[in-house]
């Protein structure tokens, strides 16, 4: 069982379609540790509403399951200058806090990176072939 952070691309897609997305969030709820932290969670409630234009009781129940499953942490202050998005520095402080082998994202500034630390950055599909 491995300590995971998904991106918010990756829950939002899982949530949009049934693909590689959905079928990763699945294999995760059923054989690892799954990590967020407020910025992630608060990011994924706006997405629910602004991009998947989701109404208030369904966004409550996507975050009560989210919530349910993944497990807050409080992201560790790194330096600005690690990747180009500041936001995704929040992420990857996330990881490394969680102690999380694998950060899955979309992001392609997160995926040059290739690793930080001991958190190795990976696509969807990447992950789901690791697994």
């Amino acid at each position: 069982m491995s300590c995971v952070v998904l991106d918010t691309n990756v829950v939002i897609a899982a949530l949009a379609a049934r693909g590689l997305c959905a079928s990763v969030y699945v294999l995760c709820l059923e054989q690892h540790e799954l990590f967020t932290s407020a910025f992630l969670a608060a990011e994924l409630e706006e997405k629910l509403r602004m991009k998947l234009k989701f109404e208030g009781a369904h966004v409550r129940d996507v975050m009560a399951h989210y919530n349910d499953h993944f497990q807050t942490v409080v992201p560790q202050k790194l330096a600005t200058g690690i990747c180009r998005d500041p936001d995704d520095v929040t992420v990857i402080g996330t990881a490394t806090s969680a102690g999380a082998e694998y950060l899955v994202t979309g992001d392609q500034d997160l995926l040059v990176l290739g690793q930080y630390e001991s958190v190795r950055m990976v696509s969807p599909r990447e992950f789901y072939q690791l697994s």
